[in-house]
C-alpha cells in the first residue's frame, strides 16, 4: 500500500474594537490640557517679553540718571571753585569753602552710586534673558530707539483687546475646559463598554 500524503492550512484573521465613555472623554480631557498647556507657554513668553522691555527702560533710565548727576556735580564743582576764590580775595568766609566742599562729596558720591546703579541693572537685564553677563557691563550700550507717541485708548477696547488676546484669561479657560472634561471621564467611568469583534477563519 503507498503510503498517504497529507496537505493542510488554515488561516484566521480577527479584529476586535472595544470603546467606552471614558474613553471618548478622555480624548476631550487631553485635548484640553494641550490648549491650557499652550497658553501657559504663551503666557510666560508675554510675561518675559514685559519683564526683558521693563528691565531694558530701566537700565535707560539708570542711564539718564548718571547724566544728571554728573551735570549736578560740575555745578558743585564750579561752586566750590568760586567760592574758594571768593575766600582768597576776602569776599567769602571759610564757612562757605566748607560747605562748597562738603557738597562736591555729595555730588561725587552719587555720581558713584549712579554708575553703579547702572551695572546693577545691567546685570539684572542679563539675568532676565538668561545670558551670561561680560565681565565689564560698562562695554555693553542700549539704544534708545523707541518711539514717544501719545496713547489713544479707550477702557471698552482695552477689556475687549484683554479678553481677546489676555494669555492668562485664556489659560483659566483652558483650564477650565480641562476640569469640565475631567468630570465627564470621571463620570463615564459608570457607563457600559461596547465591544465590537469581527472575524473570518479558514482550513
Amino acid at each position: 500500500v503507498p503510503p498517504s500524503v497529507t496537505i493542510s492550512s488554515y488561516y484566521s484573521l480577527g479584529l476586535s474594537w472595544s470603546f467606552s465613555g471614558q474613553m471618548l472623554s478622555q480624548l476631550g480631557l487631553k485635548r484640553a490640557q494641550l490648549s491650557a498647556a499652550d497658553a501657559d507657554v504663551t503666557g510666560a513668553r508675554m510675561a518675559l517679553r514685559s519683564a526683558v522691555v521693563t528691565q531694558y527702560l530701566a537700565v535707560l533710565e539708570a542711564e539718564d540718571k548718571v547724566g544728571l548727576t554728573q551735570a549736578q556735580e560740575q555745578r558743585a564743582d564750579e561752586a566750590l571753585r568760586l567760592a574758594q576764590a571768593l575766600y582768597r580775595v576776602g569776599q567769602k568766609p571759610a564757612l562757605d569753602v566748607r560747605q562748597a566742599d562738603v557738597q562736591k562729596g555729595q555730588a561725587d558720591v552719587a555720581l558713584l552710586q549712579a554708575q553703579q546703579a547702572v551695572t546693577v541693572e545691567k546685570l539684572r537685564l542679563f539675568q532676565q534673558l538668561g545670558v551670561p553677563a561680560p565681565d565689564d557691563p560698562s562695554v555693553v550700550s542700549l539704544s534708545d530707539t523707541l518711539p514717544v507717541v501719545e496713547p489713544s485708548w479707550n477702557l471698552r477696547d482695552l477689556l475687549t483687546e484683554a479678553e481677546a488676546h489676555n494669555p492668562d484669561l485664556h489659560a483659566l479657560e483652558a483650564r477650565h475646559t480641562a476640569a469640565v472634561w475631567y468630570e465627564r471621564a470621571v463620570k463615564s467611568q459608570w457607563l457600559p463598554t461596547f465591544t465590537l469583534q469581527a472575524g473570518w477563519a479558514g482550513y
